[in-house]
């Protein structure tokens, strides 16, 4: 078992910090909704949600971490508004990064968060 699986299952047996948190709503298989709920009943200070949400942060966090350096990114790249449009490389990294320091800037309304976008990308 891997260091940040046992951090993540250690951490469970601890109460939950919930600060910060914005809701969502996912749609999951039923195989991963029955795990869900064991895992709850083997810990039971969490809830579904905080397990879900700690899931995703260990997941999502292998993921960038396999994306690789984003400072090896292109040139940024301008419309004639001064708007943000790309890098002139395809570091997944590098987009991850610029990206996600947007969101965090402009905060839940930003233009990256709506559905339109998200379907572009797709």
């Amino acid at each position: 078992m891997n260091s940040k699986v046992k951090t993540l299952m250690k951490d469970w047996s601890k109460p939950a910090v919930t600060e910060g948190r914005t809701q969502i709503t996912l749609r999951v298989d039923f195989d991963l909704y029955a795990k869900l709920h064991a895992l709850k009943a083997v810990y039971i200070n969490r809830s579904v949600n905080e397990l879900m949400n700690d899931l995703l942060i260990s997941g999502i966090n292998e993921i960038v971490e396999e994306l690789g350096d984003p400072c090896s990114g292109g040139e940024e790249i301008f419309d004639q508004n001064n708007q943000y449009v790309g890098t002139s490389s395809e570091n997944s990294a590098y987009f991850f990064d610029r990206t996600y320091s947007i969101i965090l800037n402009e905060g839940k309304d930003s233009s990256l968060l709506k559905e339109s976008h998200l379907k572009d990308a797709e």
